[in-house]
């Protein structure tokens, strides 16, 4: 009876000390996507699925959509000064979109156009780049008072793969090109991940 409640105390102290096995972890997906959601079975279908993290504030999803190995390259102009020329990853891509999310009060407002000069291809096989003029508007995430709004221009080069375990398909390089205004999406992102 002594060893039998020695054993049952033994294992309510170990899995006392033991977090939930089923809670998210920081940044992870959860299990249920929302209504909104498009499998990206498609690249135009993965940028639509980009412009709806931001616009329903859904930070965690960003995951999702990146290859492994992904990386991000600002404009030259915002990259001056940052080590390794400011280039994100996919884990601070993550993290700059959930600082930016978290600090606007208001959901951002986010349009990709896809831009005459560089008409989508008909045909891709496993890649495939997309140039999209962008326009992002936010709720300036800086704590100015009264808030005011930041809206950033420019051109981003998408270069999507398809995943190579099935039919989605994921961003793999995103290249910024500053537009004719003080922000643009690299700066914003440089900014919040603890650069210039």
């Amino acid at each position: 009876m002594i060893r039998q409640t020695l054993q049952i105390a033994f294992v309510a102290l170990a899995t006392a000390g033991c977090a939930n096995p089923f809670a998210l972890r920081e940044g992870e997906p959860p299990e249920e996507l929302p209504d909104w959601w498009l499998s990206p079975i498609t690249p135009q279908t993965t940028l639509l699925d980009l412009v709806q993290i931001y616009q329903n504030q859904e930070p965690s999803l960003i995951t999702m959509l990146l290859a492994d190995d992904y990386l991000f390259f600002p404009d030259p102009a915002d990259a001056l000064g940052i080590p390794d020329g400011g280039v994100l990853d996919a884990e601070e891509e993550a993290r700059f979109t959930r600082n930016l999310l978290d600090a606007t009060p208001a959901a951002p407002l986010l349009v990709l156009t896809e831009t005459d000069e560089h008409p989508d291809p008909e045909q891709y096989e496993d890649s495939i780049e997309l140039y999209r003029d962008y326009v992002l508007t936010v709720d300036d995430p800086f704590g100015s008072q009264p808030p005011i709004q930041i809206v950033a221009l420019g051109e981003a080069l998408f270069l999507l793969q398809r995943v190579p375990s099935g039919s989605e398909w994921e961003i793999l390089d995103w290249k910024d090109q500053r537009g004719a205004t003080d922000w643009s999406w690299g700066e914003l992102k440089l900014e919040l991940v603890g650069g210039s």
